[in-house]
């Protein structure tokens, strides 16, 4: 069997791997695409939210809101101003102290899906 001819098969199995390449099932391409387009719409609308809930807020010298039903609360938490080590001018002022201090750490690859939408003919990404 073809590669191509298994991607169009209808399949219980949603995820295998044949010949070392990783086969999704339509079904289950479609649900990643719907879930990761609805996500985005529920995290636009979000942000919009809470952008016009930061401006009434400040506009109006409010820190905090708690529901009548106390299941929501919101807090404005005050500016705050942090001190970080500019990286690039201790490296080229002080490269010694610089390769002193470098750290070491391991992060975990991750899984990142993006959905791209077909617009006359071009591919252009969502996500």
């Amino acid at each position: 069997m073809e590669l191509d001819e298994f991607y169009e098969e209808e399949t219980t199995n949603e995820i295998q791997v044949i010949e070392n390449q990783l086969i999704v099932a339509k079904e289950m391409q479609n649900k990643l695409i719907e879930l990761e387009t609805q996500k985005k719409n529920i995290e636009d609308a979000e942000k919009g939210m809470k952008r016009k809930l930061e401006e009434a807020m400040r506009t109006n010298h409010i820190t905090g809101f708690e529901s009548s039903d106390k299941r929501l609360r919101i807090t404005l938490g005050e500016d705050t101003k942090r001190e970080d080590i500019d990286k690039e001018k201790l490296f080229m002022e002080y490269p010694e102290a610089y390769r002193n201090c470098i750290k070491e750490s391991s992060r975990k690859g991750s899984l990142r899906i993006t959905i791209r939408e077909v617009d006359n003919g071009e591919m252009w990404n969502i996500r």
